[in-house]
């Protein structure tokens, strides 16, 4: 342009420079730009876009800022695509403060933000962890008049999923159906990959039949999730059917689809479906990496194929590949187990030649294999040589040196360089804890390093701030507000010199703590170190708390491995860390033993260690340790208080121990301690869950008496006993009691009154409470709803239940699944079972996702109905559904099939069952006798009877009434009634059906006389005929006219 005499204008210029910047060729760009500005061009807004944007994308946040400050020396009208364009950027790098200032800087300039600046900050809170910040500027930007779009709320979404919190991103999901926004096909993935995570593959299952009936068309993304989470659960057939599916849609498979079929297939043992697939990936044209072929040959090592995995392992270099770290560990894995290890260290030799150096990984596991293979000084060797690369042992190697050390006393493996300066062995729990530290405290480092670029983003943006000092030298104090002002103390003193000592930081960290900043803390602790300041051992014990805070255990577990390798003794500080950590966790075998130790090594527990643990054992149920761990406190000079007291007391009666909490209770007032209202509650449930409503209003006058307070949960836990005692007077009586010690109702007080009334047939009053409750402004929940459902189901009166239910959802209030089961099984037991499949095809588009309840309860309405055919079409959908049938499914279709004369398919599903490792108890067997009877097989019919006894199972009285019926219809009285005379054999005895099944069935085969002496002997027993039994005496004395039974 230019040599032929066309000067190019801006316009040219931006169209070179925005495409120079997009491909990543910024320096050009710039050149560019320099030179439009030597021309005397003036750039305009796009200029500055464009270059703004390619600084952003290599991370050049800096340069992109000062370019912008440029702009506004330059009077350029900046809009809010530039802003959006670096506070994109600003949140890409972790910089969320920046990104705020930038907005702030925005506004100044008369810009406000827009939904996609809104989006962008809701997204990068969403992703670091806020998600409750990130729900904040949502409602921001709402107060604003911005509504949120697609992206707003897949952020929103993505941030739940991220902290499996799918119920939360559920409603996400539906909240944004109902504003009207449509979900886009990003949406709908990050919800099945949430679900998938979770191990809720029924419902991500229900979503992706959701995206087919009404959605968008789901993408390779969509199928690539549900077949891994199929593969991961074991659901085989299940991942295959998606796949024809996804084919069938005309999806095309990218590579990711391959490698899930292709790993998946290999780690449930279909070899050589795998491997089809593997030939079929080579011959489509695919470039295949080395992935795919690690996974084959990993399958072919689990399958115990070694020789064609070497087969295929010596391939490699035929197709152009060298094996990686990971091909090599599958393959030394494999030999050493196979009992090869000299081959496998070999392999391990040679991975040089690759230009693939051993790893941790390779030593470790190359080491083990010598270990299992009894190579015990060629594993000290090779230890010695991967300690010496840096590398540490992790948990599995050095568990089978302890075992080693333990089992076989070699001295020799007590001088490795990984023990050194361990000093004197521990005792077995912290030898087995300390073992984690090589493999974890490299995930530690890693962790570090990554908490240091977003923790201190995660948590700055504190909502509560709190004033926390910090004593430093002599009596000065440093205050501050917030993390933000810790923070910046921090970085004063990292800059001082000399350092400050790890006392000075210790105060600092430990005040973060305090504000439960953990992530931050374990950030700042690496900073620490990598500064040279020694850590000590009070400096550790706050760092291992900041884990056990944060759920990693295991790195507490790692940083104690580094304390004792760095000779230093672990502190009581230390060990109580640990417990609370561990019990916290659930894990109370391992905080028992924690607790051992710390005792063994002389250090003193104090009040707080053992209050830790009375809470823990109470907490999994541990009754009986729980009282022995008080009695050890009292042993050991620490006199229980109230809170430990009502700790075991409360344990004691959640497991119906009455008797022993009284006994503790009296033990409290003899030694002067005062019960709080706690202690008197948990006592009050414990009598009330046992039937004592007397004794339980004793205590209640006990707390009067005594001027303790009585609370909400008190009142609520009596009423509820007195109504389930079905005394709702005296219920009533007790709300009018709380109500002149100044304490109100609450929506429990209602529901426990609603739910009795509707119980004892008084719907009308229960709904006079709803209208009560409802003028004392106290709305009705969910549950309330649902009792007043249960009510009307319960007097058969579906179309007042019906008008109930659409009430609710009216007010806001959205059924949830026992609201619909109770309505299916209202509509159900009234034989109206078109309504009832009416509100199951509601739950399945808008409602909640239906459970085995619901299946069941629309199963057994269908066969009663004799539907046999629309009940095999709903447990085919149950199944496609993902829900798993149980024992009452399975006894509703065995008892469906056997009575509607489908004996031979009752017979496959019994069978089924069987294979299936149910236990089966004799109600199923029962049922299948009872069906091969009524069919006429009754010789089937006897030889599953005598199987019982194979089974380990003895007939009941249902089984013997079932077995002598059958056999009498059949005309063999005779064997019927030895049936009967052999029940006592199996500690069975008749009862009043099996005397007139048995009398019934000598009068139809005109045994009159044995029927006579039978009935005199049932009478005897203070049995009573039957209404079928007097019918055929009756007939027999008219029609026959038989004196002898008069």
């Amino acid at each position: 342009m230019e040599s032929r005499g066309y000067e190019p204008d801006i316009v040219a210029y931006n169209t070179i420079l925005d495409c120079l910047c997009k491909n990543g060729l910024l320096p050009e760009a710039l050149d560019l730009f320099s030179e439009v500005k030597i021309k005397g061009i003036r750039p305009d807004i796009f200029t500055y876009t464009c270059l703004i944007h390619g600084m952003c994308n290599l991370g050049q946040q800096e340069e992109a800022t000062r370019l912008l400050s440029e702009m506004v020396d330059n009077n350029i009208s900046l809009d809010i695509v530039t802003y959006n364009t670096l506070v994109d950027a600003l949140c890409k790098e972790g910089t969320i403060s920046k990104a705020v200032e930038t907005i702030d800087m925005m506004r100044k300039q008369g810009i406000e933000p827009n939904v996609v600046t809104y989006s962008t900050l809701v997204d990068v809170h969403c992703k670091e962890g806020m998600v409750s910040e990130a729900e904040d500027i949502v409602d921001a930007m709402i107060k604003r008049g911005i509504e949120p779009n697609v992206v707003t709320y897949s952020a929103l979404v993505n941030g739940h999923c991220l902290q499996n919190e799918t119920d939360k991103a559920r409603r996400v999901f539906n909240l944004m159906i109902e504003k009207g926004c449509a979900p886009s096909i990003v949406t709908y993935n990050t919800m099945i990959n949430g679900y998938c995570k979770g191990k809720r593959l029924d419902e991500a299952v229900e979503l992706f039949h959701e995206i087919s009936r009404k959605g968008p068309i789901p993408d390779t993304v969509t199928y690539n999730t549900l077949m891994q989470s199929m593969f991961q659960l074991g659901k085989v057939s299940t991942a295959c059917e998606l796949f024809r599916k996804m084919l069938a849609s005309g999806q095309v498979p990218d590579i990711a689809t391959c490698l899930i079929l292709l790993d998946g297939l290999c780690k449930t043992g279909h070899i050589k479906e795998a491997l089809k697939l593997f030939q079929a990936m080579q011959n489509s044209g695919l470039e295949l990496d080395i992935v795919p072929y690690t996974i084959l040959i990993d399958g072919f090592c689990k399958a115990g194929h070694i020789e064609v995995a070497k087969e295929l392992f010596h391939q490699l270099s035929d197709n152009g590949l060298k094996p990686n770290v990971v091909t090599y560990c599958v393959m030394i894995n494999r030999l050493c187990k196979e009992g090869l290890p000299d081959e496998a260290y070999r392999l391990f030799g040679s991975m040089g030649d690759n230009d693939c150096l051993p790893n941790s990984c390779c030593y470790n596991v190359m080491i083990r294999g010598f270990l299992r293979n009894s190579y015990t000084s060629k594993a000290t060797q090779l230890l010695t040589e991967m300690v010496g690369k840096g590398f540490s042992a992790d948990i599995f190697t050095a568990t089978l040196f302890m075992d080693l050390i333990i089992y076989t006393n070699k001295s020799i493996l007590l001088h490795f360089a990984y023990f050194q300066g361990m000093g004197k062995l521990p005792s077995s729990f912290i030898l087995r804890s300390v073992v984690n530290a090589g493999s974890h405290l490299s995930n530690f480092h890693s962790f570090s390093s990554s908490s240091n670029t977003i923790a201190t983003h995660i948590e700055c943006l504190s909502k509560k701030p709190m004033s926390m000092p910090v004593r430093g030298k002599g009596k000065r104090d440093h205050r501050f507000d917030n993390v933000d002002h810790a923070l910046s103390l921090f970085n004063k003193m990292i800059e001082k010199y000399p350092k400050p000592s790890i006392v000075e930081f210790t105060k600092l960290l430990g005040a973060i703590v305090k504000m439960k900043h953990y992530a931050i803390v374990v950030s700042k602790y690496r900073q620490i170190e990598l500064l040279g300041v020694s850590h000590d051992s009070y400096s550790m014990s706050i760092l291992i708390n900041c884990f056990c805070q944060l759920g990693r255990i295991d790195f507490g577990f790692s940083v104690l491995g580094k304390l004792l390798k760095l000779g230093v003794e672990p502190s009581a500080v230390t060990f109580s860390t640990f417990i609370n950590g561990l019990c916290s966790q659930s894990k109370i075998s391992e905080a028992v033993c924690m607790f051992d130790e710390m005792t063994e090594k002389g250090y003193q527990p104090n009040l707080i260690v053992y209050s830790t643990m009375l809470k823990g054992l109470c907490k999994t149920g541990n009754t009986g340790r729980a009282v022995r761990f008080l009695r050890l406190m009292e042993s050991r000079g620490y006199e229980p208080n109230n809170v430990a007291y009502s700790t075991v007391i409360d344990c004691l009666c959640k497991n119906g121990l009455l008797q022993e909490a009284l006994d503790l209770f009296s033990e409290l007032k003899v030694k002067g301690i005062r019960p709080d209202i706690f202690t008197y509650n948990c006592l009050i449930h414990g009598m009330c869950n046992l039937g004592q409503q007397e004794e339980a209003t004793r205590l209640l006058n006990e707390i009067v008496d005594n001027n303790i307070s009585l609370d909400i949960v008190t009142y609520n836990l009596l009423i509820d006993a007195l109504c389930k005692e079905g005394t709702i007077s005296k219920a009533v009586e007790t709300v009018d009691m709380m109500r002149k010690q100044g304490i109100e109702p609450n929506v429990v007080t209602y529901n426990t009154l609603v739910d009795a009334h509707c119980k004892e047939g008084l719907v009308s009053e229960a709904e006079d409470i709803v209208d009560a409750m409802i003028k004392r402004e106290i709305e009705p929940d969910v549950v309330t709803y649902n009792t007043l459902v249960n009510g009307h189901c319960l007097q058969n009166k579906m179309d007042k239940a019906r008008r109930v239910f659409n009430l609710m959802i009216e007010k806001g209030c959205a059924p949830d699944i026992v609201t619909y089961n109770t309505m299916i099984n209202g509509y159900c037991k009234a034989k109206r079972l078109d309504e009832a499949m009416e509100l199951f095809h509601e739950i399945s588009q808008k409602g909640p996702i239906p459970n085995i309840v619901t299946y069941n309860t629309l199963l057994q309405s269908m066969f009663q109905l004799r539907r046999v055919s629309t009940a095999y079409e709903l447990f085919r959908k149950m199944l496609a559904s993902g829900q798993v049938p149980d024992i009452a499914t399975c006894l509703i279709l065995l008892n469906g099939l056997g009575k509607t004369g489908h004996v031979e398919e009752a017979l496959k599903l019994f069978q089924a069952m069987r294979n299936g490792g149910l236990e089966l108890d004799i109600v199923p067997y029962n049922i299948l006798i009872d069906g091969l009877c009524k069919a006429g097989h009754i010789e089937f019919a006897k030889e599953l009877f005598h199987q019982l006894s194979d089974n380990g199972l003895k007939p009941n009285v249902v089984t013997y009434r079932i077995m002598i019926n059958g056999l009498c219809k059949e005309g063999l009285p005779v064997e019927a009634y030895r049936l009967f005379g052999s029940m006592g054999d199996n500690n069975c005895l008749p009862i009043s059906c099996c005397y007139n099944v048995m009398i019934r069935g000598f009068l139809r085969n005109s045994y009159t006389s044995k029927a006579t002496q039978l009935l005199m002997e049932m009478v005897g027993k203070g049995f009573s005929a039957d209404i079928f039994t007097s019918t055929l005496f009756m007939d027999l004395i008219i029609y026959s006219n038989k004196s002898i039974l008069l």
